[in-house]
This record gives C-alpha cells, sequence and structure tokens, in this order.
C-alpha cells in the first residue's frame, strides 16, 4: 500500500532524495499519489504520474491534486 512508502522512509536511513529515486522504478505498482519528504535537509516531492522528483526551495508553496489539462 502507499502508506507504507512513508513507513519505509521513516525507518530506514536513505536521503529524501535516495529514496525517491529508489522508488521511481516502482511507481506504476501503487495507484496515483504524491509523496513529500523532508531529511532534515531538502524537502523532496514525488509524483508519481509523472514519475518525477521535484525539488520544493525554501519559501511560501502549494500543493495539489489538480490534474494539468
Amino acid at each position: 500500500s502507499r502508506g507504507h512508502l512513508v513507513h519505509g522512509f521513516l525507518r530506514g536511513q536513505a536521503s529524501a532524495h535516495d529514496y525517491l529515486r529508489q522508488l521511481l522504478p516502482h511507481c506504476a505498482d501503487y495507484n496515483p499519489f504524491n509523496l513529500l519528504l523532508w531529511d532534515g535537509d531538502q524537502l523532496l516531492g514525488l509524483e508519481s504520474r509523472h514519475a518525477r522528483i521535484v525539488v520544493l526551495a525554501p519559501g511560501l508553496g502549494g500543493v495539489s491534486n489538480e490534474i494539468g489539462r
């Protein structure tokens, strides 16, 4: 389940970037999801629909589940 993705990160030792890189090839194994991870250094997101890692810059921002047209 997608809930295990958060658990796997929190229980592991990998940085957010390394964890998401390892997860990329498995995105299609799950229903679509967005995953945000903070490892104390970087805030990163994973968009499973596009199998891409997004680096979120410091400051204010927003996250949406809106599907682009």
